[in-house]
């Protein structure tokens, strides 16, 4: 085509100015990443998104802020929050508060299938090694429960079925064996008795004594009664007939 004249200039472009949020945090790695955590690239900061959105955080194909396999899928897992420079200066060990502790430390995770685990169920996992320290997880409840099984709390995907409850000590003391019971084990067992009541009125039905007969001792009658006995408790025996209600 042809033209003539000029494009008139456009107005310079309007940056949008973002917060300066100091130092920056560690650049971002394949590892299990949180609602909230953050890390740099480029001199950004970036934010993990909420669940759902946290599980894609540490995956690959979501490193931000672009992946050339997967251009622009980093954003539904990050949220730039901010401009840093630098590092950010080394913070002291952690402090954990004491009143979240719960105690002596439960068994450590164990991976398994997804009955392993189930809602309520306490864990532990080694959080440093010199010094020691473990902190308890507590199975959520169904279905979530089903990934305590699958992923460790301590792991990317924890979240998904594990709860923090608090830091722990020690274990769990011993118990002691158990001691065999020596009493006598006995239950209330009822049953239906045949007994004969005596007296009964002449002519009526199961009584002895026609209607032409007088009443008396000798006119007898038949009935089933329920006895109930205090009755030992006896080991299974595949010679008994067991019957409904035996203990």
């Amino acid at each position: 085509g042809y033209c003539s004249g000029t494009i008139k200039p456009t107005t310079a472009p309007v940056g949008v100015s973002l917060p300066n949020m100091g130092g920056c945090p560690e650049k971002w790695s394949s590892q299990s990443y949180q609602e909230g955590d953050r890390v740099s690239s480029m001199n950004l900061v970036l934010e993990c998104n909420s669940w759902p959105y946290s599980i894609h955080c540490g995956q690959a194909g979501y490193e931000p802020p672009t992946d050339v396999a997967t251009p622009g899928a980093w954003k539904v897992a990050w949220t730039v929050v901010g401009s840093c420079a630098g590092t950010i200066e080394p913070t002291g060990a952690p402090n954990f508060d004491p009143t979240s502790n719960v105690g002596a430390c439960p068994e450590e995770w164990a991976a398994g299938s997804d009955t392993e685990y189930e809602e309520g169920d306490i864990v532990s996992v080694i959080t440093s090694t010199a010094p020691i320290h473990k902190v308890a997880f507590k199975c959520r409840e169904w279905p979530l429960s089903r990934f305590c099984g699958q992923f460790s709390p301590a792991n990317f995907g924890g979240n998904l079925g594990w709860i923090f409850v608090g830091s722990c000590d020690g274990t769990f003391a011993p118990t002691g064996a158990p001691a065999p019971y020596d009493g006598v084990c006995q239950y209330s067992k009822c049953e239906m008795e045949e007994m004969t009541i005596t007296n009964c009125r002449p002519g009526s039905s199961g009584c002895s004594c026609t209607s032409s007969q007088s009443a008396g001792v000798g006119c007898t009658k038949k009935v089933e009664e329920e006895q109930c006995n205090d009755t030992d408790v006896e080991p299974w025996n595949s010679r008994t007939n067991y019957v409904a209600d035996d203990v």
